[in-house]
């Protein structure tokens, strides 16, 4: 593979990615600052369990597998 198009290709898309993801995280991060600050009475917790961020681990691949399945049984019945 050629170093311009692993750039293009690669490199590019992943620090795209990367920044967008710190961009979205700060945004969610200030808001749930933001919010904490009203006097709602418990603030919203800020902390990442392991058990939690496992369990949505879980549901994101079990939905993604199941999604592929169904497009490639949805692909081989309407081919064409």
């Amino acid at each position: 593979m050629k170093t311009k198009d692993f750039v293009f290709n690669q490199i590019i898309p992943l620090s795209l990615t990367a920044a967008v993801f710190v961009c979205l995280s700060f945004i969610i991060f200030s808001a749930i600052s933001g919010l904490n600050q009203l006097p709602f009475g418990q603030p919203i917790a800020l902390h990442l369990h392991t058990a939690d961020i496992l369990a949505g681990m879980f549901v994101y691949l079990k939905t993604s597998v199941d999604f592929a399945l169904f497009m490639g049984l949805l692909m081989a019945a309407n081919k064409g």
